[in-house]
C-alpha cells in the first residue's frame, strides 16, 4: 500500500488527441493492459476511443458534468453523482457541459478481470480495510491519511494504491470532501 501524489502521475494525450490522461496504476503492459485507474482531462465534447473487450467505469470528479451518448442512449454525468459503467466498445461521444471536466477512470479486461467503483462520503474519520482484491482510493477533497504509522495530506486526486485484503489506512476527511474507491479482481467463470 502507497500514498501517491497527483503530481507524480504518468500523464499523456488521449488516442484521439481530444484529453490527457494521468495514469494512477497499471496491470499489465501499456499496449496491452489487464486494468487501467486513471484520471482524465476531456477539454472539449467529442467521441471516446474504443477499447474492445474493456469494461470501463467513468465519474465526474471536476467541472460541471457531462452528457454521455452510449450506443445511442443518453446519460448525465455530474460532479456529485454516481460513477456510470459501459461496454469499451460501445459508441460514446461526450458533451461536456459548462466546458472542462476531470473524471475518474477504472477500465478491466472482460475476460480475466472485473471492477467496483463506488463514491464514499465519509463524514467522520474512520478506518478503511482493504477487501478483497487490489484496491485503489482516490481523493477528490482533503483528507488526512495515516498509512503504516506515517502521516499524509491528501489533496483532491492524490491516492493510495496497492491496498490488499486486510491492509488498514485511517481517513480523516478535512471538511466537505469525498473519495473513490475502485477495487479489481479477477472475472468471474
Amino acid at each position: 500500500m502507497q500514498f501517491v501524489p497527483a503530481g507524480e502521475f504518468k500523464t499523456m494525450p488521449w488516442k484521439n488527441g481530444l484529453g490527457i490522461t494521468r495514469e494512477v496504476a497499471l496491470g499489465g503492459d501499456a499496449a496491452a493492459f489487464d486494468w487501467r485507474v486513471s484520471i482524465a482531462t476531456v477539454g472539449a465534447s467529442g467521441p471516446f476511443s474504443a477499447f474492445p473487450g474493456i469494461d470501463r467505469t467513468i465519474a465526474v470528479l471536476r467541472g460541471e458534468g457531462m452528457l454521455l451518448d452510449v450506443d445511442g442512449a443518453r446519460h448525465e454525468l455530474l460532479a456529485a453523482g454516481e460513477p456510470f459503467s459501459f461496454a469499451g466498445e460501445a459508441r460514446v461521444h461526450a458533451d461536456c457541459i459548462g466546458g472542462e471536466t476531470t473524471d475518474l477512470n477504472i477500465m478491466t479486461r472482460r475476460a480475466s478481470f472485473a471492477h467496483v467503483m463506488m463514491r464514499l462520503r465519509p463524514a467522520e474519520p474512520f478506518t478503511f480495510i482493504g477487501p478483497a482484491g487490489l484496491t485503489f482510493l482516490i481523493c477528490n477533497g482533503s483528507f488526512r491519511l495515516e498509512i503504516g504509522g506515517k502521516g499524509y495530506a491528501a489533496q483532491p486526486l492524490d491516492a493510495v494504491c496497492d491496498i490488499a485484503e486486510g491492509d488498514r489506512l485511517r481517513i480523516e476527511p478535512q471538511g466537505q470532501a469525498d473519495l473513490f474507491q475502485i477495487t479489481v479482481g479477477q472475472a468471474p467463470h
